[in-house]
This record gives C-alpha cells, sequence and structure tokens, in this order.
C-alpha cells in the first residue's frame, strides 16, 4: 500500500517531535524544500498542508511560513 503525501507529512512532523528537531511553534520547511523530501508535486503537499491545518496541527502565514501549533 503506497503512502500518500499526507501521511508521509504527517508522519515527518510526528519524527521531528519525537527526535527534538521539532516543537510547539517550530517553522516547518518550505514547501520548496517538502516536495524534495517527500518526491510529490508541490499541489499534493499544498493539499497536505490545508488538511493539516485543518486538523489544527500546524498554523501557516503567508509569506512566513509554516509552523507547529503549541498545543
Amino acid at each position: 500500500m503506497a503512502v500518500t503525501v499526507e501521511q508521509a507529512l504527517r508522519e515527518l512532523v510526528v519524527q521531528g517531535t519525537r527526535d527534538g528537531t521539532l516543537g510547539p511553534g517550530a517553522k516547518l520547511p518550505t514547501e520548496r524544500d517538502l516536495v524534495q523530501r517527500l518526491d510529490a508535486p508541490r499541489s499534493s503537499v499544498r493539499r497536505a498542508l490545508e488538511s493539516l491545518e485543518r486538523d489544527g496541527l500546524v498554523v501557516r502565514h503567508v509569506g512566513r511560513g509554516t509552523f507547529l501549533t503549541d498545543d
């Protein structure tokens, strides 16, 4: 079963919180960087980020980036 871009991005966030590289308020890599890391189309990365935002895991600020929520 293939992993979706959203699942891969969620795993990236979970792994970062586990190993301490990502904490509350941490800035996620740019969309461009995520496209390269996940080897996925930018549109898929954007949809995955939108899903994470809807679920309250991240907050996105135009021009500043995407950040983990404090919760």
